[in-house]
């Protein structure tokens, strides 16, 4: 979703979601997308038979204007906000303002937190980095690893 699509491409992705609807009416499906935004795919993305869209909003955190001038009634959106690509911290302050946002514009009920993306790129365990020569103790009290995201 992430990608430029053709027509061929945006009707295949329709097919395969109102299949999985059709084939499993009472299944909850969640579209995670991350890496980029919808781009030109917000509209197909808000059409198919999903019960929640995943937005990565560290990399295009301005689809969300749009996408909440144009989200259907009963979606919810999962909104990612700490980085899942790097070890610094998250801006609490910068997150909650959008939290607020998308609650004031679709309710707390339609609204799941998430990182960005996997932390599979993120180090595990900040706690292990204990050569303070390699680590300034300044430096790691900016930093978060997976386990203390």
């Amino acid at each position: 979703m992430g990608l430029d699509l053709n027509n061929k491409e945006k009707e295949a992705f329709q097919f395969v979601y109102q299949s999985i609807r059709k084939a499993f009416p009472k299944l909850k499906i969640l579209l995670a997308t991350y890496f980029e935004g919808l781009n030109d795919n917000i509209k197909l993305a808000l059409s198919l038979p999903i019960c929640a869209l995943h937005l990565d909003l560290v990399r295009n955190p301005a689809q969300l204007e749009e996408i909440l001038l144009q989200i259907p009634e009963k979606l919810s959106l999962s909104l990612g906000l700490v980085d899942g690509r790097n070890i610094w911290k998250n801006d609490f302050n910068k997150s909650l303002e959008v939290i607020s946002k998308v609650i004031n514009s679709i309710g707390k009920e339609r609204i799941m937190l998430a990182p960005s993306c996997s932390l599979l790129h993120v180090p595990y365990d900040l706690e292990a980095e204990t050569q303070e020569g390699i680590l300034l103790p300044e430096i790691k009290q900016w930093i978060a690893f997976a386990k203390q995201n």
